[in-house]
């Protein structure tokens, strides 16, 4: 995919934020902002693993993560998660050369998927969660350049405040759903991946 102008990058954002059947084709526009080729949307509560949205690339390596069970290996979302700055980081902001190499989910999962090299940010979300925004590119491209991060940082605010529509409507949606089924005299609630009560 051609990279986007920013205001075009912006605009497509907003639209999935309200049409989510668009994500994948605004995660890959922001993949190539970016120099990359995969990009996931991830919402965390407690764990960094709720799929939100994935362009194609992004969808065949998760479905291998959870065929391979690698939630609970997963080193990479933690230290996104741990990071304070509001920017987006890639993986020697939160590993070593030596970690990488060293790391069995960089090894055995992010290489053979496509994800060897990336970048990502995560976003508060309406509610106790984060979504966390993440973009990769395959192992012989080799480490994204500072600017390649600088140009997402740069955007990060537009992205923030897509995402973060995003979570609104879907937790909207949620309560609407168990307001409608209260009205019909049904018991109801709207409830995260890990059992917490959302609507």
């Amino acid at each position: 995919m051609q990279v986007l102008a920013p205001e075009e990058l912006i605009s497509l954002i907003f639209e999935a934020a309200v049409l989510p059947e668009l994500w994948p084709i605004a995660l890959d526009a922001m993949a190539s902002c970016a120099a990359c080729e995969a990009g996931v949307l991830i919402a965390s509560d407690d764990t960094p693993h709720t799929v939100i949205a994935a362009n194609t690339l992004g969808m065949e390596a998760l479905q291998k993560y959870n065929e391979g069970n690698w939630a609970s290996r997963n080193t990479q979302g933690p230290r996104t998660l741990a990071y304070s700055e509001p920017s987006f980081i890639s993986d020697f902001d939160i590993f070593t050369p030596e970690e990488v190499e060293r790391d069995t989910f960089y090894r055995d999962f992010l290489r053979p998927t496509g994800l060897a090299w990336g970048c990502g940010t995560a976003v508060q979300g309406p509610t106790q969660n984060r979504i966390i925004v993440s973009l990769h590119r395959r192992y012989e491209a080799g480490p994204l350049a500072a600017e390649d991060t600088r140009r997402m940082t740069a955007l990060r605010p537009a992205i923030a405040r897509g995402v973060f529509l995003a979570s609104r409507l879907r937790l909207r949606e949620a309560r609407n759903a168990v307001d409608v089924l209260e009205m019909v005299g049904l018991p109801a609630a709207a409830m995260t991946v890990s059992g917490k009560i959302s609507a």
